[in-house]
């Protein structure tokens, strides 16, 4: 998949990855799916607690593995360097992975796999398929969790299925994490969404369709001149 998006032969790919992988620039569990790039974190440092506790949207889809409890270790590590405020939210977003699967776990994977008949036509509608993945059935909706997660986060509840056909058009799943960190500093520092109620919040659909999560918000300088010092701390880079 990866080479394929790309476009490059997948000898090459291999090959690259593999050089960036005996560096340890990346790290892959090609079994769970999952892979890991453990410098990110220096680059990316989060502007705020709310930022990561917008991690939990992401965090609860990656899957139980040893590679993940290698991510919690080392996230665990450099939030521990900033405040409290980063500290608790890291535990509150990101509980310790499970040193193995549930016991239900790959069961679970066999029935959705293959899906009886009688399964699907009995399945809720308001409670999607688990990971990510879309319930088979006519009456559902398909939501996915990632954008459950991110309704959940969005203080004005209003046209949830508006929201979701900008969510699929605009293949928003991976930005999940970046949009959920922004909607919770939008409200807390934009004074116009705690008005009226929040009257003046904008709606879900608008808000994804717009790519509202980008707009600068009044806190965002003060951020940027933070995370500056911070790396800068840190030697300038991410060694």
């Amino acid at each position: 998949m990866l080479a394929e998006a790309l476009d490059w032969p997948l000898k090459d790919f291999r090959e690259a990855f593999r050089e960036a992988s005996d560096k340890g620039m990346v790290k892959a569990d090609w079994e769970a799916r999952l892979i890991f790039i453990p410098k990110a974190i220096f680059y990316n440092v989060p502007e705020s607690p709310n930022v990561v506790r917008g991690w939990r949207i992401a965090w609860d889809e990656l899957p139980e593995c040893d590679l993940k409890i290698q991510i919690w270790k080392q996230l665990k590590a450099f939030i521990e360097g900033l405040t409290e405020g980063f500290r608790e939210a890291f535990r509150e977003a990101c509980p310790q992975p499970l040193l193995k699967p549930l016991p239900n776990q790959e069961q679970e994977q066999e029935q959705e796999q293959e899906p009886k008949k009688e399964d699907i036509s009995c399945a809720n509608p308001k409670n999607p398929a688990p990971n990510g993945r879309i319930s088979a059935t006519s009456n559902d909706p398909g939501y996915s969790d990632m954008f459950e997660a991110f309704w959940d986060l969005y203080p004005r509840k209003t046209g949830k299925g508006d929201a979701w056909k900008i969510w699929k058009k605009s293949k928003l799943e991976s930005l999940a994490m970046d949009i959920g960190g922004r909607v919770f500093l939008a409200t807390e520092e934009l004074e116009q969404w705690q008005r009226d109620e929040g009257r003046f919040i904008p709606l879900p659909a608008t808000y994804l369709n717009q790519r509202r999560w980008e707009d600068e918000l009044p806190g965002d300088r003060e951020r940027d001149r933070k995370r500056a010092a911070t790396i800068a701390a840190r030697g300038g880079n991410a060694a």
